[in-house]
């Protein structure tokens, strides 16, 4: 493949500002929950609730409801 070089085209501004992937949200839900609150949630989304949990500094606990949901509990919340 030949390459062609180019000179004064403008690098676009919002290059390297993307990371990861797209909230959804789950870390505002988690923020505003209190401790003994819950919320049902999909068997899907459970790995990213436990893991914003954990950047949070949230503890919480899932319990199967069907085979596709769970109910998530915040247990404690460690203020820093």
């Amino acid at each position: 493949m030949a390459y062609m070089i180019e000179s004064h085209i403008p690098v676009p501004t919002d290059a390297g500002q993307k990371t990861g992937a797209p909230s959804k949200g789950y870390d505002k839900l988690l923020q505003r929950m209190k401790v003994g609150d819950s919320v049902v949630i999909s068997r899907k989304s459970q790995p990213s609730f436990f893991n914003y949990a954990k950047k949070l500094n949230i503890k919480i606990t899932t319990r199967a409801i069907d085979q596709h949901t769970r109910r998530l509990w915040v247990v404690a919340k460690e203020t820093t």
